[in-house]
């Protein structure tokens, strides 16, 4: 019922078509305003709170839900769902439960979205910091406080007791902040990061870098937990975190790499993170240039793509230990490696939710439970995240990249495990 990807090709029909903004609360009022600056005049709101009912916002008034029925079964209208994106699910079945049929349904992400695709063709340069605007406050309402992103340099400050610290230590979109919000809701004190390259602060500052890596040796004993997981499934998941986080701050998308569709950007991102060129122009080298310091871009120029280059720049240049040296168990999906103080356990995210016992064993700790925490179909991006892995086209020679002979993928993935995901994404070869 919901396809956000659409919106961005069908944008002129929010200029032609009655347009009912669906939930007249603080996030409506924000897509009010930024309906408004578009110069498109919604017909109502709509809500399914009766008390609400009559109430006028800026000119526009607020219909009941069976008002709103009725309009809809007379004429073809679009229905943008303005609510928290928390409430989508709730919103959608409220509206097929009461057999709403209304061909064009969108939410206030896939407006966004849509608006900053558009921008050149419906808006002004002042548009864009209006949207940016706007989108912080959708991610406001989304999160309660924005996620540390050097949660290990805490290890400086710590003062260890005689429990052995844990990190949760990988790349990004593997897993990991389920992980880490699983150990912290079973009482262990666990660190979460991605890297000591990350952020830009201990790259520029080889002292202070160097400092962490003395830190963490230094301690008598530390746990890590680091993740894997099949690199194509990661790859998608990391665009769409890139775009859902870095549009506000006017990050890597803004200098050069989102393009007038989800597909492109995309090719854009992977010509990043893959030893390929899928720009339009052959923009690779443009692009690398302009990026600001990541952590899923240190490893670019890595011969095995970005992800398994966060293997050689984190684990082995910094802390010594060169994975493709250690045996892993492809079927038990986990391995535990001993490295000077280091205590590492290895697991492959697939296999996760079969591997309590292994992780409740690891930390000394059998309460342990996996509880799922930041998976994309929580995200307000789900339903373009469902509509793109459905429509993406894949380049044949990075599905190959991956598949056809990648010493990392080939060291955590058998070869049934290779073949099966090779057929799956050879589907969306062009």
């Amino acid at each position: 019922m919901i396809r956000d990807m659409e919106l961005t090709n069908r944008f002129s029909e929010l200029y032609e078509k009655p347009v009912y903004l669906y939930g007249a609360g603080y996030v409506g009022k924000i897509a009010l305003r930024i309906f408004n600056e578009f110069g498109i005049k919604p017909i109502a709101f709509g809500d399914s709170n009766s008390a609400l009912k009559g109430s006028i916002i800026e000119d526009i008034s607020v219909k009941s839900l069976d008002e709103l029925l009725n309009i809809a079964s007379e004429k073809e209208i679009i229905i943008v769902i303005t609510t928290m994106s928390e409430r989508y699910e709730s919103i959608v079945s409220i509206l097929q439960n009461n057999k709403m049929q209304c061909e064009q349904m969108y939410t206030f992400t896939g407006f966004l979205y849509a608006a900053y695709f558009n921008l050149d063709r419906y808006g002004e340069s002042n548009k864009l910091q209006i949207l940016k605007n706007a989108w912080i406050n959708n991610q406001v309402l989304i999160r309660n406080q924005v996620q540390a992103k050097i949660d290990i340099y805490k290890l400086l400050l710590q003062n260890p007791d005689d429990k052995t610290p844990v990190i949760v230590y990988q790349p990004g979109k593997v897993g990991s902040n389920t992980v880490h919000y699983s150990l912290v809701k079973c009482g262990v004190k666990a660190i979460h990061s991605h890297g000591i390259e990350y952020p830009s602060i201990f790259s520029r500052n080889p002292a202070m870098k160097q400092g962490l890596i003395e830190c963490i040796k230094s301690v008598k004993k530390v746990k890590m937990i680091t993740l894997v997981r099949e690199p194509i499934s990661k790859d998608i998941g990391h665009f769409f975190q890139k775009i859902d986080f870095e549009l506000p701050d006017a990050g890597w998308i803004i200098k050069g790499l989102l393009a007038k569709s989800f597909q492109q950007s995309f090719l854009n991102y992977l010509s990043i993170v893959s030893p390929f060129d899928f720009t339009e122009h052959g923009q690779k080298q443009e692009f690398e240039k302009k990026l600001i310091c990541h952590i899923d871009t240190i490893g670019q120029r890595n011969v095995n793509g970005a992800l398994w280059g966060w293997f050689d720049e984190e684990l082995k240049n910094n802390l010594g230990i060169d994975i493709l040296k250690e045996k892993f168990d492809a079927e038990r999906g986990y391995s535990i490696i001993n490295h000077d103080n280091i205590e590492l356990l290895v697991i492959k995210l697939e296999k996760l939710n079969g591997l309590e016992g292994v992780i409740g064993d690891f930390i000394g700790n059998q309460q342990f439970k996996i509880l799922n925490d930041n998976v994309a179909e929580t995200k307000s991006y789900k339903y373009i995240y469902r509509q793109f892995q459905e429509e993406v086209v894949l380049p044949r020679e990075y599905v190959n990249f991956y598949y056809n002979d990648n010493p990392y993928t080939n060291h955590f993935y058998s070869a049934d495990e290779r073949a099966a995901y090779y057929e799956k994404w050879k589907k969306h070869f062009n």
